[in-house]
């Protein structure tokens, strides 16, 4: 499965936060276990549904190296978006491609959400029950709580992002799987152009004065994120 994963951030929540190294390490860490619990969803479904392939190739495995691509790293650092190296997926082992296909595609996307659900539910213990928190300073407290919130929303970026039909992302593969045979090989047309239109998105601040991502990272990404959090933290943007 040739999959690059594209992470929109939301920048606001950097220009919040000191530019600093501690800034860049919370991203890294955040980023690390995103794109390991990612691309281990999608190596784990396959390897459940009868592709060993990503398994045999140590992928199927939570240790960042397995995942981290070098240029998608360098890139999450200083452009706000990176990718992991793309989970292989061997269709001949499977029984059913095309059901067998959304059921992986979905698998990433899904782990990413069951975790920014994590990240929140140790947010609302922290802004529930501070008494138990007394022993953390009122500045780790602070880097700890902007940790968890970057977490949610790297998180729920991934997911979303993830989940467009447009290839390589998994919600083309989704659709691709779901949608009636007859209407598959059209799809599978509109394939080439799949990177011309990321590269369209990724550039459309500069290009039409336009953040097509912002307002995508406004209108979903950050209502959903005000559904996971406390009331009150939803301003901190």
């Amino acid at each position: 499965m040739r999959t690059i994963r594209l992470i929109p951030l939301v920048p606001a929540i950097l220009n919040k936060m000191n530019t600093d190294m501690i800034t860049y390490t919370i991203l890294f860490i955040n980023f690390c276990l995103a794109i390991s619990v990612h691309e281990y969803a999608h190596a784990w479904a396959a390897y459940r549904l009868g592709d060993d392939t990503a398994r045999a190739q140590g992928r199927m495995t939570l240790n960042p190296l397995a995942h981290l691509d070098p240029i998608g790293t360098f890139c999450l650092l200083f452009g706000y978006f990176g990718w992991g190296k793309p989970v292989p997926v061997n269709p001949a082992n499977l029984k059913d491609p095309r059901r067998d296909g959304v059921w992986i595609s979905a698998a990433g996307p899904s782990a990413n959400l069951l975790l920014a659900i994590l990240f929140a539910s140790v947010l609302w213990i922290l802004w529930i029950g501070p008494g138990s928190f007394l022993w953390v300073g009122q500045e780790s407290l602070g880097i700890m709580v902007s940790a968890i919130i970057m977490g949610i929303l790297l998180n729920l970026s991934l997911m979303f992002f993830n989940l467009l039909p447009i290839f390589p992302l998994d919600g083309e593969k989704v659709i691709v799987g779901l949608i009636p045979a007859r209407w598959v090989r059209p799809v599978l047309r509109l394939r080439s152009y799949g990177m011309v239109v990321l590269l369209v998105l990724l550039a459309s601040k500069p290009l039409l004065d336009f953040s097509i991502i912002g307002w995508f990272a406004g209108k979903i990404i950050y209502p959903v994120y005000c559904l996971l959090v406390p009331s009150g933290l939803e301003m901190v943007l």
